[in-house]
């Protein structure tokens, strides 16, 4: 496609790369949930050691109930080892798409996913390569240089690619609408995977709820410390398991020891 000129269709390859991945279950919730997790793995440990010490004949019984809860968290370590998998084994494979600049001043643009029935809107979630679904931290904001090309690669089979929203040198957002509906067939490729820019005058202002997933594309996500939270309940629960056992032990030595003063 070829906007702010009167032709159609363009043959263009990428140049600089960047990739997309899409999915708010797999990325923004789990932002919120693996370092949740993490933290009350960590306030389950504490409990682990004070509460015995608090309830010194009830203490192995608590100690229990803290397990169990530590326990009920523990499937959360297992998202890491998914994210790799995922990473390595990229099902369904990553699609692209291709935009060249062919204006004289830089653009920078972030493409837009559209997902659920409601059609709710989202930065689409880049990856750095095509076979290798390395997430990035910055889903948007994407330098074009003039006469450049930037091939974005993404995960079809979670969001459907909806706009593209683009922001010239003094900050006017402007934007081209890649599937005019985006919540029907879910999901599919877009039938236009070629862009060429020539007037950025010439497109629409994007619509509220579109500039609102642009404005959060261009922030940084954490991808290094959720994972490392997740881990958390693995740890926390092994501790508390060892204490669990050394306590036991401790209390079946106590019961011996006042067996035999009693026998004496």
């Amino acid at each position: 496609m070829v906007i702010g000129d009167d032709k159609m269709g363009a043959n263009v390859t990428g140049m600089a790369e960047v990739g997309t991945h899409g999915s708010r279950s797999g990325s923004e919730l789990t932002e919120v949930v693996m370092p949740a997790a993490g933290l009350g793995a960590i306030l389950l440990l504490g409990l682990g050691y004070l509460l015995p010490r608090f309830f010194k004949q009830r203490g192995h019984g608590a100690l229990i109930g803290v397990l169990i809860l530590n326990g009920l968290i523990l499937p959360i370590s297992c998202f890491p080892a998914l994210r790799v998998i995922t990473i390595v084994v990229p099902v369904p494979p990553t699609k692209d798409f291709t935009i060249e600049n062919r204006t004289n001043a830089l653009v920078r643009v972030t493409p837009i996913g559209a997902i659920g029935e409601d059609g709710q809107r989202y930065p689409l979630h880049t990856v750095h390569f095509r076979h290798l679904r390395i997430p990035r931290a910055k889903r948007g904001d994407f330098q074009i240089e003039p006469g450049e090309k930037l091939t974005v690669y993404y995960e079809w089979g979670e969001m459907n690619f909806s706009e593209l929203v683009f922001e010239n040198g003094k900050g006017d957002l402007r934007q081209i609408v890649v599937n005019p509906n985006p919540t029907k067939g879910q999901y599919v490729i877009p039938p236009v995977t070629e862009f060429v820019i020539k007037d950025l005058n010439s497109l629409a202002v994007p619509m509220p709820n579109v500039e609102a997933a642009y404005r959060k594309g261009k922030e940084k996500h954490p991808i290094l410390l959720p994972n490392l939270a997740a881990a958390i309940p693995a740890i926390t629960f092994g501790i508390l398991f060892r204490r669990y056992r050394r306590l036991r032990r401790s209390l079946e030595s106590g019961a011996r020891k006042r067996g035999c003063q009693t026998t004496v």
